[in-house]
């Protein structure tokens, strides 16, 4: 019987990512607000798995570096527990736990905010470079192409940025692959403000649906009504609430060597 060790693609491990993402949204997390205290303690584990300090005061927690937003180590921490997500795609162990993970480096030196994944001294502090005389691996590919976007390509788990001012925002060139991030920015931008991991995509109502961290949008939590929950905190955009497409600004196409992969546990 083939084990999911034996044909591991990249498709599988952002599958998982994916996985792990949409299981932190079923438990709620909320961030703070004023009219209720939030989950601080669960969104500074979030900084606390890539080692970045974060202090908790005044019932809101406090990034330790101005470089740093918890949309990224979000992301960072799909990456670093997707292995327990893995064992799901093999049915003779479903609830195995497979040694695969993001690589540490890049949790805490690049994914922190989106400025820092787009530059180059960020990914060689990684241990990641362009320059095709080293031996290094490469730093995650990107794109980005104001002319439009490929109905056809397959964008599941892709990691992105995003505009937050979408009259001006560019739209993302998308390749038929997965692995991808996107990121959001201002006018001035090129590199987006804000992480989110694509779900799906509905080309023809030019939409995608995503999961993300520091977001607004549908929590994972019905009010008291049991209707569907809206704030601020791990949360995804779907029907209604769908992203269009032209809040795209890049793609981070990930490979199997941004991965610490081990052998069969």
């Amino acid at each position: 019987m083939t084990h999911p060790m034996d044909n591991l693609t990249i498709e599988r491990v952002m599958g998982a990512w994916l996985d792990a993402a949409l299981d932190y949204w079923g438990q709620g997390i909320m961030d703070t607000q004023p009219n209720y205290g939030g989950d601080k303690v669960a969104i500074a584990r979030f900084f606390d798995g890539a080692t970045w300090a974060v202090r908790l005061m005044g019932g809101r927690y406090h990034e330790a570096h101005a470089a740093s937003a918890w949309c990224g180590h979000f992301q960072a921490t799909c990456g670093r527990m997707l292995g327990n997500f893995l064992g799901a795609q093999y049915t003779a162990a479903p609830n195995q736990c497979l040694p695969v993970w993001l690589d540490p480096a890049i949790q805490s030196k690049v994914l922190p905010s989106t400025r820092r994944i787009a530059s180059a001294k960020r990914w060689l502090e990684a241990g990641y470079t362009t320059d095709p005389n080293d031996d290094l691996p490469s730093p995650a590919d990107h794109w980005a192409n104001p002319h439009g976007v490929d109905p056809q390509g397959d964008y599941l788990a892709s990691l992105v940025s995003l505009c937050r001012c979408p009259r001006v925002a560019t739209v993302v060139d998308w390749k038929e692959t997965k692995g991808a991030f996107k990121v959001y920015g201002d006018r001035r931008d090129t590199v987006g403000g804000h992480y989110v991991l694509i779900e799906s995509m509905d080309p023809e109502r030019g939409t995608f649906t995503t999961v993300e961290g520091n977001g607004w949008g549908e929590l994972g939590r019905a009010g008291t009504d049991g209707s569907a929950m809206y704030g601020e905190g791990v949360v995804r955009h779907r029907g209604e609430s769908a992203r269009p497409l032209k809040e795209l600004r890049r793609v981070y196409a990930f490979t199997l060597d941004h991965f610490e992969i081990g052998g069969r546990p």
